[in-house]
């Protein structure tokens, strides 16, 4: 059964000490009565309430032509050695797709979350950053539906590893033999553990400086 979003950082298993301050739909702006000026964690949802376990989609809506933009602005992109077709592309970040879980990113900032969630708004797929990492959310069609959930907390390396270990350990079977490797086992668009092998090491030059 799907975590809810307030599950996912209230976990049974791993409790991160961090205060629910509001949600925002995808490009919404992260104000300061939303914590904005402060630290902490963040989970990008198909569910609009935090309590909410529906959401989900049985499968990835890839974008077609965002995923062909992708490939447009990074020529030396390459997926397995060799350079792939729109729907090659589109094929394999799909593999990575949950269809049972509503919760698609999971991230953090000591910097500030206003600052760090228009950032992920801003950062173009290809681009190298300021926050490429969770690239695979931009090449979705259903954007519109997503929304950002703001946690007010320490925002450190160690509260997204026990975030991500609740969504870890809560996957159904089904989900766990899709994706059999354990260090891929994320949310669709977290691309690493906090240290570990990234979802993306099949790509090749798939982000970098735009002209």
């Amino acid at each position: 059964m799907a975590l809810t979003v307030n599950e996912v950082i209230h976990g049974r298993d791993y409790h991160v000490d961090a205060r629910y301050a509001g949600t925002v739909p995808w490009h919404g702006v992260v104000t300061d009565a939303l914590g904005g000026a402060e630290k902490g964690l963040y989970v990008v949802s198909l569910a609009k309430h935090p309590d909410s376990r529906e959401g989900a989609l049985p499968d990835g809506p890839i974008h077609l032509d965002r995923v062909q933009n992708w490939l447009d602005v990074r020529p030396g992109l390459t997926l397995n050695g060799t350079r792939p077709s729109a729907a090659d592309l589109a094929k394999y970040v799909a593999s990575w797709w949950i269809p049972d879980e509503h919760v698609l990113y999971i991230g953090r900032t000591k910097d500030s979350l206003r600052n760090r969630v228009h950032a992920y708004y801003g950062t173009l797929l290809g681009a190298k950053g300021p926050h490429a990492g969770g690239s695979f959310l931009k090449t979705l069609g259903c954007l519109d539906r997503l929304h950002v959930h703001l946690f007010v907390g320490p925002g450190d390396q160690a509260s997204e590893h026990m975030a991500l270990l609740n969504f870890h350990r809560a996957l159904s079977e089904e989900s766990k033999k899709r994706i059999p490797a354990a260090t891929h086992q994320l949310p669709f668009a977290n691309l690493r553990w906090p240290e570990g092998k990234s979802k993306a090491a099949a790509l090749k030059g798939w982000k970098g400086p735009l002209s």
